[in-house]
C-alpha cells in the first residue's frame, strides 16, 4: 500500500499513542507527570503535523479529542472541582464512540474508558485507510439522490 504523507503522519501519531502507554505498562513506569508530559508532546507533533498540512482538520480534530479524554482520564481534583466537568467528558466520549452509559466509579469506569479509548484509535485508523476512497464514495452517494429532471 503506497500511503500519502497525511495517512503516514496520521497513523505515526496513533502509534505513538499507543507505544507511549505500552511502554509505561511494559516498565511500570508512568504516573500523571509522565503521561502528562507524553501527552503534551504528541499533542505538539500533532499541531505541527496541522500546520505542515500533513494530517487534515477532522483527524486532528477527533486526535485532540483523544488526548484530552486521556488527560482528563488522569486529571486528579482531590476537592472535585473537576469533577463533573471530567465526568461529563468522559460520558460524553464513551457514548458517541461506544454507545454505552459510563459508569464512572471504580475499575469498571477505567476499563470502559480503555474500551472507548481503543475503539476510537480504531476508529481514526479506518478514518486513514477510507481517505483516498472519500472523494468517489461521496460522488457515488450524491449520483443516487440527483433528481433527473424530465
Amino acid at each position: 500500500m503506497n500511503l500519502s504523507v497525511a495517512e503516514k503522519d496520521g497513523y505515526v501519531l496513533l502509534d505513538k499513542v499507543i507505544m507511549t502507554f505500552q511502554e509505561m505498562a511494559e516498565s511500570g513506569s508512568g504516573g500523571k507527570n509522565e503521561v502528562d508530559n507524553a501527552l503534551e508532546a504528541i499533542m505538539a507533533d500533532a499541531k505541527r503535523a496541522k500546520a505542515q498540512g500533513s494530517i487534515d482538520l477532522v483527524f486532528f480534530k477527533r486526535f485532540h479529542r483523544l488526548l484530552m479524554i486521556l488527560k482528563l482520564a488522569i486529571a486528579e481534583s482531590p476537592e472535585g472541582i473537576l469533577g463533573p466537568l471530567v465526568e461529563r467528558e468522559l460520558s460524553n466520549f464513551v457514548g458517541d464512540v461506544k454507545g454505552e452509559k459510563l459508569e464512572v466509579k471504580g475499575k469498571k469506569g477505567i476499563g470502559t474508558i480503555a474500551a472507548a479509548t481503543a475503539e476510537e484509535i480504531i476508529n481514526l485508523h479506518l478514518y486513514l485507510d477510507s481517505r483516498k476512497d472519500r472523494d468517489k464514495l461521496m460522488e457515488a452517494f450524491t449520483k443516487k439522490f440527483e433528481i433527473k429532471k424530465k
